[in-house]
């Protein structure tokens, strides 16, 4: 490890109030989560630094919130800055098709929201989403934060008996609201 500051401010999401720490030998910046005692939770990895630019060093958080981090490769070195509005990321882990519902689960992270992270269901090209404990919108399942677990989702609909191509998108919910992501598709029967 060659460094480490401490993420600051709302616009970071469940990021803020981590350790980012730099490393030389791995090429990666990683965000460390702990409790209000001290004891660490979780870490996760910034998948679009780390690798890309060499060995990394001395993160520090900008007054603008911006994260700036230096290469240290021996020569060409840079310093790179990491804003919190990258796009949202997740997986579709598992599709199951029972008594005329298909329930889906699976987790995502949007890095530009503060809270739940919202993702949507298609089944063959549909817009349907449902949670068990119900929303107002239809067409919106919303995505329960657990930094350490990531964020879990589960979703049931309906469906007709048949053969059904069931997709999952995560949803940008920044400022920029970038296209949605596709999270997978799986196809079931029922």
């Amino acid at each position: 490890m060659s460094g480490g500051f401490w993420i600051e401010g709302r616009n970071w999401g469940p990021l803020d109030g981590t350790l980012a720490v730099a490393s030389l030998k791995n090429r990666t910046l990683r965000f460390f989560e702990f409790d209000d005692d001290g004891r660490f939770l979780a870490t996760e990895v910034a998948d679009e630094l780390s690798s890309r630019f060499g060995r990394l060093r001395t993160p520090m958080l900008a007054p603008d919130g911006s994260l700036y981090v230096t290469t240290s490769n021996g020569s060409n070195d840079k310093i790179l800055r990491a804003t919190p509005t990258g796009r949202p990321r997740g997986a579709f882990d598992r599709a199951l098709a029972r008594d005329g519902r298909i329930r889906v689960s699976g987790w995502a992270i949007d890095p530009n929201r503060v809270g739940r992270s919202p993702v949507r269901l298609r089944i063959d090209g549909e817009i349907v989403a449902r949670l068990k404990a119900g929303r107002s919108r239809p067409d919106v399942a919303l995505v329960h934060p657990d930094f350490g677990a990531r964020h879990g989702y589960v979703i049931w609909a309906e469906a007709a008996p048949g053969q059904h191509e069931v997709c999952v998108e995560a949803l940008d919910v920044g400022r920029h609201r970038k296209p949605p992501v596709s999270l997978g598709c799986k196809t079931v029967t029922l």
